[in-house]
């Protein structure tokens, strides 16, 4: 037997989005904000699930930076989010990373579902 072959990862659920291209704010909602601080428009992020409620529609998330080019976690308000999601993730090297942050917390189909229910009618319908 091979010791150096490395083991399959099973599939693992997970709730995307991607940062709004533009997000009115101010009076009236006249000014736009493009991406945020740390992230471009655009950029595909994992929430990841939370051991603690950050509460008024924020989330923690996982992905790129802008100036980095780097994996981030951080937290962000779902405002600034759109095209909301559930996948299924193949990639074994987004697999480990994700594994890294999850800290032992998994989602599974229905609570990664129920999330976007409540992130719709909460947040986004509001």
């Amino acid at each position: 037997m091979n010791d150096n072959v490395t083991p399959i990862h099973p599939p693992l659920w997970s709730v995307m989005a991607n940062v709004r291209k533009e997000t009115p704010y101010g009076p009236g909602g006249k000014g736009v904000i493009k991406g945020t601080t740390l992230f471009s428009p655009g950029t595909k992020v994992y929430l990841l699930p939370c051991a603690w409620d950050p509460g008024w529609g924020k989330y923690e998330v996982l992905g790129i930076c802008k100036r980095s080019g780097k994996f981030i976690r951080t937290v962000v308000d779902s405002k600034y989010l759109a095209n909301w999601r559930v996948k299924l993730i193949y990639s074994p090297s987004m697999i480990l990373r994700l594994e890294k942050q999850l800290e032992g917390r998994y989602w599974n189909e229905e609570n990664a579902r129920r999330l976007i229910e409540n992130v719709e009618k909460c947040w986004i319908n509001a």
